[in-house]
């Protein structure tokens, strides 16, 4: 069953975050002036989703993600597709062939 829509709203306010995700009404502010590329701006916007993403699974009480442990899986998942985590594998794979 799919849940709830988010809504990504863009402020060109300033201020510290880049993105605030507001669960009790699946609200997402991305702050556009906090950003100097677009990349930068998409991985604010992913970041944000996978926040809401999180908090739509249907988990067990002691699978829940506390705050830090959200931050830090969204953070490995980030830099996974980012190839800092994972950046010589498919080097090393060419180079096998």
């Amino acid at each position: 069953m799919l849940g709830k829509p988010l809504n990504m709203m863009f402020s060109l306010d300033s201020g510290e975050n880049r993105g605030l995700y507001f669960e009790d009404t699946q609200r997402a502010i991305i702050y556009v002036r906090q950003h100097e590329t677009l990349p930068d701006l998409y991985k604010t916007m992913t970041h944000e989703a996978l926040h809401h993403c999180f908090k739509e699974l249907e988990l067990d009480e002691k699978d829940t993600l506390d705050e830090d442990m959200e931050e830090r899986t969204i953070s490995w998942l980030q830099w996974s597709t980012d190839g800092l985590v994972f950046s010589d594998v498919d080097e090393e794979e060419e180079e096998d062939e």
